[in-house]
């Protein structure tokens, strides 16, 4: 990595976010039967992906639902 500058390299990554993500399942006491739970809201999916370097931020973008390789290209060309 010594022969690369570092101030000419992005690292870009994208990450997701459920906001109703909890467990189908619980714990209870010994003996005690799991209790299932049933009415899961509607999930919704945000996806952000980020380009950085070492001086700050380039570019982000978010979208609803997750990203695709159409996505990820259209973020390289408009970043």
């Amino acid at each position: 990595m010594k022969k690369y500058d570092s101030n000419k390299i992005v690292s870009i990554d994208e990450s997701s976010f459920d906001t109703h993500i909890r467990p189908t399942y619980g714990w209870s006491n010994k003996g005690d039967p799991i209790k299932k739970i049933i009415n899961i809201p509607t999930r919704k999916r945000k996806t952000l992906t980020l380009a950085i370097t070492k001086k700050g931020i380039l570019g982000y973008n978010i979208i609803s639902n997750s990203s695709s390789a159409i996505n990820f290209e259209k973020f390289l060309k408009e970043s």
